[in-house]
């Protein structure tokens, strides 16, 4: 390593290490460097040009948790969540025997998780709404958007009212005329999950808003792997006797899709001054766009007689501030943290992903700071990296979303992987690009010569 090389790692690694409030002059001993090889750590601000976008084509398959419920709130109107999933049989035979007569068709189903955003609604009655699907779900159904009221048959299947009140478990009955069905199932359906849901669609699941001119209600998260779908009936057996039968199926074991629905698009702008609003899965979220970003490096670097391929960024962080609403509760509301997530198409899908330095244990992921009062997601790799692009190479793909992120370690390997959070809901408010505290970036960086 050459001695210049030796010097930039050394700067580098202290800035992005040290903790000490002692103040540094980082020009002593430049003298005695040769001008070729003098570097100089310094720092820069920029106003974020941040917009409000709505996140759509957000991937909700395969989830372990089968959502209900519905939120209204004041500024960002009613978030609408609903499940469908597919009906499958628990066993590979079923002997339904002569004459089968319906007796109960039910469902039972164990809650997991509750949201809401004020305590007073932990409670509320519920009604909760089953639909036969018009068609079978398959692997092209993955997004939130993917299922809508052309989906499903316009009359519930559902027997009686199905309220929920927020207890332990939802128990909802089916009508004869949805459960009759089921006899007509051959031997050879129930034992191909392919044959048997391609005959039996599956259900579409959802609840009422809450009365129109309130605000308030509840999402309610239920264990699929809990489902209890049984139907129960009479038939006679091969000894010619009658016999009471109850069969079990699975539910949303080939696949369960959340539907997610907002009217926060109303709040879409490229020039949120006042307001930067967040509302979690497929609301509206603050948008950077990539060649807006990279524009406003190249104008820097233009304006400063940097030449950006010479550029070594030390440190970048993204800073979203906003202010204390006198409700220190309020934050409850709040995600536990926001991360830039890009937007990608691969061959057959779109998914979110965070960015790269979600990965790395020294780089900030963007936790809520209840103390300074803002989040701070370090984007170092990424800014990097776009700042070397031209501008022909540009695309949405280098756009930033603000997202809550989750992870899942495997505990086979060890590996941790990190994900958008598609399945919790939470509001906040950040300060706007024209506030006196507004969103910043802030890079640390070199120029080497």
């Amino acid at each position: 390593m050459n001695r210049s090389k030796g010097i930039l790692l050394s700067l580098i690694l202290s800035v992005t290490t040290l903790t000490s409030c002692i103040l540094t002059d980082n020009t002593l001993g430049s003298v005695y460097i040769p001008d070729n090889q003098d570097i100089s750590i310094k720092t820069a601000e920029f106003d974020l040009p941040v917009t409000l976008k709505m996140a759509d084509s957000l991937q909700t398959a395969v989830s372990a948790n089968f959502i209900i419920g519905s939120i209204t709130t004041n500024d960002y109107g009613t978030f609408r969540v609903g499940t469908a999933a597919s009906i499958t049989p628990a066993t590979d035979t079923i002997l339904w025997g002569s004459d089968p007569v319906f007796k109960d068709m039910y469902l039972q189903i164990a809650i997991s998780d509750k949201r809401f955003l004020s305590p007073e609604q932990a409670f509320i009655p519920q009604n909760i709404y089953a639909y036969e699907l018009k068609a079978p779900l398959d692997t092209t159904f993955i997004y939130n958007n993917s299922i809508s009221k052309l989906s499903y048959h316009p009359v519930p299947v559902t027997s009686r009212n199905s309220i929920y009140m927020g207890g332990d478990s939802l128990k909802m009955h089916f009508t004869k005329e949805y459960g009759e069905r089921f006899f007509s199932a051959t031997i050879e359906e129930c034992d191909s999950t392919k044959l048997f849901i391609n005959k039996f669609y599956g259900l579409y699941f959802r609840t009422d808003d809450i009365e129109k001119g309130l605000t308030g209600g509840r999402l309610n998260y239920f264990d699929i792997a809990t489902a209890d779908l049984r139907l129960t009936f009479t038939s006679t057996n091969e000894a010619g006797k009658r016999r009471d039968t109850s069969i079990a199926f699975k539910l949303g074991e080939y696949l369960s899709l959340n539907s997610m629905t907002s009217e926060s698009g109303s709040m879409v702008t490229d020039n949120p001054v006042e307001t930067l609003h967040y509302e979690s899965l497929s609301g509206i979220k603050p948008h950077i766009s990539g060649t807006a970003l990279h524009s406003l490096m190249q104008d820097w670097a233009e304006e400063n007689d940097i030449d950006l391929d010479n550029l070594v960024i030390a440190k970048a962080t993204l800073e979203f501030p906003f202010e204390y609403s006198g409700n220190y509760k309020a934050l409850d509301n709040y995600p536990g943290n926001l991360f830039p997530c890009r937007r990608v198409r691969t061959e057959k899908h779109t998914l979110y992903t965070p960015i790269d330095e979600i990965y790395n244990s020294f780089m900030d992921k963007g936790s809520l700071n209840r103390s300074l009062l803002n989040y701070k997601p370090d984007i170092g790799f990424y800014l990097q990296d776009l700042i070397k692009k031209e501008n022909t190479e540009l695309s949405e793909e280098d756009d930033l979303w603000l997202m809550q992120t989750i992870s899942y370690t495997n505990n086979t390997t060890n590996v941790t992987t990190y994900y958008p959070d598609f399945t919790y809901y939470n509001i906040a408010r950040f300060n706007g690009t024209g506030c006196k505290r507004s969103p910043k970036l802030r890079i640390v960086y070199t120029v080497l010569k």
